[in-house]
């Protein structure tokens, strides 16, 4: 059994009241809140790259609300993974110092290796993201100076005049206390009801409406896409002759959210446009390179769209696996017969009435994406903190460093010194070495770079200046 052998750090301010006079706590030189599949990101990729060691040396503590680690919550949505099952497995092949040796033939991971070569089922992925995350807990805990913390809940940060961060909130219900020189915040994105009804959906002919007015029929994909029975929704459409719904979106969850409806164990018969996904963008198809596309007869792209490093087309924007083949079966390519249950309408078109169409929709789901989960935080005076992304600029910038709001308008937002965001609703934006088409300006999650590319990115910047 290993001794921890944490360091301490005395805080003396009246402002963390809370803390007291000259309290000791625990300090760590890195801080993860949130052991996710992104705030676990980094230390998977220093597993990768042999520098797990020297990372748990320099001092790790991950603080996770949940009672495991790495699995998050993507093993409680009903649907396959926008991910091949090799990708998944692929840490077994980049494991040099075989911490991952003990779990290479468990169960959970024989389930997954089940599905090489297709996208597997996301509670199938979310058991063998569980299996790992025993497996690191077992690595970091038997480090002298790195703990993983279950079932903690940071709720305040403040940010310290000598450098670092003091954390605040509750270990299993129990006021819990800790400081740290870098901090990373992966604690995931939320979607809410009060910021989704009081939008106007409007088209480029005058035509508009506010969802608030149809508020008792809108349900967000969030509820929608981890209801394993389908009982959220299908409350709103049972029993209706023809039932109508309404998706508003593009985006993965968009088409994730038809797919979901459509299946028949469901029992919902939909008839000809029962659902309808109402798009500003055009949603993408991803194909493994443009001549793949051409051969399907899929031609709507240029130059542009085609990521540089893998050749792929639509490489972040396009839609994989279910969703993907749903719009293919809407835009009828590669042979692929329409599917009459589901109509693909632009909000531009001139003809749409959209207060009729919200009106006659017996249920009605934004696919806005997500907003980041935010963590109340301070400068040491009081100050509160203002990030960029308050007023719907970016939350982290190209090196994953969380941006501070900006003083002015005309002003560029700068980011905070030592603090970085990763996962879902962080708004990171793949480029240069990580690839990705030049022409993409969204926002893009995956499991994939989390452990790879971006957990490179914040490894390299939490590990500066300590001795490897």
């Amino acid at each position: 059994m290993s001794i921890l052998k944490f360091s301490s750090t005395t805080i003396d301010s009246p402002v963390i009241a809370s803390v007291g006079q000259s309290a000791k706590v625990p300090h760590f030189n890195v801080a993860i809140v949130g052991g996710g599949p992104a705030g676990t990101g980094m230390v998977v990729a220093a597993l990768q790259s042999g520098k797990l060691d020297a990372l748990l040396d320099s001092g790790v503590a991950i603080f996770e609300a949940g009672q495991h680690l790495v699995r998050g919550n993507l093993g409680n949505f009903c649907l396959n993974s926008d991910t091949l099952a090799d990708t998944f497995l692929e840490v077994f092949d980049n494991d040099p110092d075989g911490h991952l040796t003990s779990i290479k033939n468990a169960p959970a991971t024989n389930a997954v290796a089940g599905y090489r070569g297709r996208s597997v089922p996301l509670p199938i992925a979310g058991d063998f993201l569980q299996t790992m995350g025993e497996c690191l807990r077992k690595t970091i805990d038997a480090s002298l100076n790195s703990k993983v913390w279950l079932g903690t809940k940071i709720e305040s940060v403040v940010r310290l005049r000598q450098g670092g961060f003091f954390l605040e909130g509750s270990q299993n219900r129990v006021p819990f206390k800790a400081t740290c020189t870098k901090l990373v915040l992966a604690t995931g994105g939320s979607q809410d009801i009060e910021n989704v009804i009081d939008q106007t959906i409007e088209n480029s002919y005058g035509h508009s409406t506010q969802l608030g007015l149809y508020r008792e029929k809108v349900l967000l994909t969030h509820r929608i896409l981890s209801d394993q029975s389908g009982g959220s929704w299908r409350q709103f459409v049972e029993g209706k002759p023809d039932p109508k719904v309404t998706v508003i979106g593009s985006s993965h969850s968009a088409f994730s959210t038809a797919w979901t409806m459509l299946q028949a164990r469901h029992g919902v018969k939909f008839g000809r446009g029962g659902i309808t996904i109402l798009h500003r963008s055009m949603p993408r198809l991803c194909f493994d390179s443009p001549e793949a596309a051409i051969d399907a007869g899929y031609t709507d792209f240029d130059q542009r769209d085609v990521c540089p490093l893998t050749g792929r087309l639509f490489r972040l924007a396009g839609l994989r696996f279910d969703g993907r083949e749903l719009l293919m079966k809407l835009l009828q390519v590669d042979g692929f017969r329409n599917e009459e249950r589901v109509c693909l309408q632009p909000l531009n078109d001139a003809t749409e009435d959209l207060e009729k169409r919200f009106r006659q929709s017996d249920l009605i789901v934004p696919a806005f994406g997500y907003r980041p989960r935010a963590i109340e935080m301070h400068e040491q005076d009081g100050r509160t903190i203002e990030f960029n992304s308050k007023a719907g600029g970016a939350f982290v910038d190209d090196l994953c460093r969380v941006l501070r709001a900006k003083s002015h308008p005309k002003a560029v937002p700068q980011p905070i010194e030592n603090l970085f965001a990763m996962g879902l609703a962080s708004g990171y934006i793949p480029s240069g070495e990580l690839g990705g088409e030049p022409s993409f300006r969204g926002q893009t999650n995956g499991f994939w770079l989390y452990q790879n590319g971006v957990g490179e990115i914040v490894l390299d910047q939490v590990m500066a200046g300590v001795a490897r």
